[in-house]
């Protein structure tokens, strides 16, 4: 079983990036409104950039699939079931597939820094940040929804984890381009000082300051 779950494994990586409509269905799957088939989408790609070079991760997961990726990210927090269990374990498969987009996130090395921040890059000028953002604001008036701040509370260490490495790197990468996508004073306070500081155990972020109290 595990032998011809690697053999598959091995034939989609030869042969995605060389048939236009599986790059195509994966997308439009990527955005569906069915949180299963977003899921499975992006099981697809994670399958695809497991153990794989950054020059491959960036032609597989170019800026269009991770618009798509995105959007499928709005569609799960803007849906009537957004509270689900399934636009839950939606969003966990979601942040962990971006954490494993941009890991290893090297810090201490500034070319390497450089490379591997590309991916964030596509990933901010698609709204990573708005989606912390909107979530927060969609959550604060719902009645079961958790807000960002009592999200990271229910996660697991290893999805907080996942958690706070996107949302640094994201907001790292923001000042580094001076992208000003969204005004630092709009995220939540809590949740970002929490963030901040699980991520300063592993990244040297001290000319970062955060101006939230």
């Amino acid at each position: 079983m595990l032998t011809t779950r690697l053999s598959a494994i091995r034939l989609l990586k030869k042969l995605y990036l060389s048939h236009p409509e599986a790059i195509g269905l994966v997308r439009e799957n990527l955005g569906s409104s069915d949180p299963t088939v977003r899921r499975q989408a992006i099981t697809v790609l994670y399958g695809l950039i497991l153990d794989e070079s950054f020059e491959y991760r960036e032609k597989v997961c170019d800026n269009r699939t991770i618009e798509y990726l995105i959007y499928g990210l709005f569609e799960s927090i803007e849906s009537p079931e957004c509270a689900s269990s399934q636009e839950m374990v939606y969003r966990k498969v979601a942040l962990k597939f971006i954490n494993q987009l941009n890991s290893p996130l090297n810090f201490s090395d500034s070319q390497t820094q450089t490379s591997d921040s590309k991916f964030m890059y596509a990933c901010i000028q698609h709204g990573i940040i708005d989606f912390f953002i909107e979530y927060d604001r969609v959550a604060q008036n719902h009645p079961v929804l958790p807000t960002l701040d009592d999200l990271t509370n229910q996660m697991s260490p290893y999805f907080l984890s996942c958690y706070s490495k996107v949302l640094v790197a994201a907001l790292v990468d923001n000042e580094k381009c001076k992208l000003n996508l969204v005004p630092w004073h709009e995220l939540p306070g809590e949740a970002w000082r929490r963030a901040r500081l699980l991520a300063l155990g592993s990244c040297n972020l001290g000319y970062l300051t955060c101006t939230h109290k």
